[in-house]
């Protein structure tokens, strides 16, 4: 008797046991659920980074509505070359080009900056088929900053200061280095430390006097801007950087003579 009541008490522990590890596996699988549920929600509710477009393209277009006479090098300045160049480029938006290749100051610029390229050239250089690819790199290099300036904050004129903020370009705003897409980078300002930066690059101290402050990106690329007309209290952010990229340059027409 004895015996089996030992035998009912061993087995009534082992089916109590086998409840309690049923009820801690199903509690246990009951958290991980609830976790993996709150994960899902949690990204789902999280918002995903901001992607900056793009530029689209390529498209193509005249660099100048005539063709451009230059002498050469050598001859005593007998021999000239007549050439039409068109742009193949990447950008936001065509019509922005479209604006920029009619603008009469632009035009002044481009010939003038193709006539200090092409001037150094003689009729060799231009004959040579080398000698044409080594010249149309050195077109493209003066003419990209020309056709596709820097914008800071403001999207029309790249010669004005951002409306919001009152930032605008600096003297040396020609020698920036930082040609990246207008709507992939940004300047940080935080008035009240007086502090800005370029993305993710140093700080730099203001006091609203530096009219050709220099600002370098974490990636060692370079702005100027000039902080004089910076609005009381201002803190935010502004876009900078350029609407296009020239790929290639391509000649309509190539004369010498």
């Amino acid at each position: 008797m004895a015996e089996e009541t030992k035998q009912e008490a061993e087995e009534a522990q082992e089916e109590t046991e086998k409840k309690g590890s049923k009820k801690g596996l199903v509690l246990g699988g009951g958290i991980i659920g609830l976790i993996a549920a709150a994960y899902v929600v949690v990204m789902v509710a999280m918002p995903s980074p901001k992607v900056a477009p793009p530029f689209d393209g390529p498209f193509v277009i005249p660099l100048s509505a005539e063709d451009l006479q230059v002498n050469l090098r050598g001859d005593n300045g007998r021999r000239y070359l007549v050439m039409n160049l068109q742009a193949t480029y990447m950008g936001y938006d065509e019509t922005y080009v479209q604006a920029r290749v009619a603008d009469p100051v632009y035009q002044a610029d481009l010939i003038d900056a193709l006539i200090g390229v092409a001037r150094q050239k003689t009729m060799s250089d231009v004959e040579d088929l080398v000698g044409q690819e080594t010249f149309k790199e050195e077109i493209q290099e003066v003419v990209n900053p020309l056709l596709f300036p820097i914008h800071i904050g403001n999207e029309t004129n790249h010669v004005k200061p951002d409306e919001e903020s009152g930032i605008g370009p600096g003297l040396s705003i020609d020698d920036a280095t930082m040609r990246g897409g207008f709507k992939a980078h940004a300047i940080h300002v935080d008035f009240p430390k007086a502090e800005i930066s370029l993305d993710d690059g140093p700080k730099v101290s203001f006091d609203r006097t530096e009219d050709d402050l220099m600002l370098e990106s974490d990636t060692g690329l370079t702005i100027f801007v000039d902080l004089t007309g910076l609005k009381d209290d201002f803190s935010g952010d502004v876009q900078v950087g350029v609407f296009g990229r020239i790929t290639s340059i391509k000649f309509a027409k190539f004369l010498t003579q």
